[in-house]
């Protein structure tokens, strides 16, 4: 099958240095490995996390189905695919910040969508759009790569991690910030990775776009990670982290993309601050093989990719 991951809008599209472009590139991996032919389709390549085929600008004649990664890419493709090609929107979260979510809603009700977290399923019926129903499609995990070593042992200070991201309001950092202040460093010492330079005092450690063997290492240098944001598709931090032994902590938000994996069961979710240091100061770590039995639950990359062609073919 012939299939291309569209992203053309001229300031929103592109392949950048974040999550979302590395799945792209990896669910677009996973496909050529299934034996089909893919091609992302977008207007700039500025990721340089993993090696990856060159992008293109214009969608192939011959193509069998367009897949719009974002809520701003589906009018340029439904604008430039061929006639006979099917189009799709692969909705990876609310993308507020493209547009008005009454837009998002107009246009998730001119096309067949696809979800890759059940929250989104959920959004969408609760607002009709019912016809065609949204069909949920998980990225996958690279579940061979995150690795647990083992090594927590608790006879010190116990670590706490967080994605840091002051872009967006919605990933909460401040939270985290505030969780720190209220447990203080006695008992306690924090980490965070992210892709913006950070100068917070109260870190032990920062790592800036650190690579995929390095965020193996650094989950498996945390106890706890918190997952404060409360806008989210597929949340793959937190899944990761979980996989690698961390114990997960995350918001109770409806939207904050960890209630398909995340429960009383897996780890612990909060309301307010006040729950999330209550939630730090008595783990339970014998969720964290439960968390990892959910994850795998999900599946890797080639299995949901299987999933994807049965839904476009």
């Amino acid at each position: 099958m012939k299939i291309a991951f569209c992203n053309q809008h001229g300031y929103w599209g592109g392949l950048n240095n974040d999550g979302g472009s590395l799945t792209i590139l990896k669910s677009a991996d996973a496909l050529r490995k299934l034996g089909h032919h893919v091609h992302i389709v977008t207007c700039s390549d500025r990721h340089t996390w993993i090696k990856h085929p060159k992008v293109i600008k214009k969608i192939p004649y011959d193509t069998d189905a367009c897949i719009a990664v974002s809520a701003s890419a589906v009018k340029p493709m439904l604008q430039s695919m061929p006639s006979y090609a099917k189009p799709f929107w692969w909705m990876r979260g609310i993308e507020k910040w493209q547009m008005p979510k009454e837009q998002i809603l107009k246009w998730a009700s001119n096309i067949k969508v696809i979800v890759n977290a059940s929250h989104l399923q959920r959004w969408l019926e609760k607002h009709d759009i019912i016809s065609p129903a949204p069909q949920l499609c998980y990225a996958g995990l690279d579940l061979d790569h995150w690795k647990d070593f083992g090594r927590r042992k608790l006879n010190g200070k116990t670590t706490i991690g967080c994605l840091y991201n002051t872009h967006h309001a919605t990933k909460r950092w401040k939270d985290f910030r505030l969780l720190a202040t209220r447990l203080g460093n006695k008992l306690y010492k924090y980490v965070a990775c992210g892709t913006e330079d950070c100068n917070e005092s109260f870190l032990s450690k920062y790592y800036k776009s650190p690579s995929q063997q390095q965020l193996v290492e650094i989950y498996n240098s945390v106890h706890i990670w918190i997952s404060p944001s409360v806008l989210e598709g597929f949340h793959q931090v937190p899944a990761e982290a979980g996989l690698s032994g961390c114990y997960i902590i995350g918001s109770g938000a409806p939207h904050s993309g960890t209630d398909d994996y995340l429960n009383r069961s897996t780890g612990r979710l909060f309301e307010n601050i006040a729950q999330a240091v209550e939630a730090v100061r008595r783990p339970d770590y014998t969720k964290i093989e439960k968390m990892k039995e959910r994850l795998r639950e999900i599946g890797g990359r080639k299995e949901n990719m299987k999933k994807l062609v049965e839904i476009i073919s």
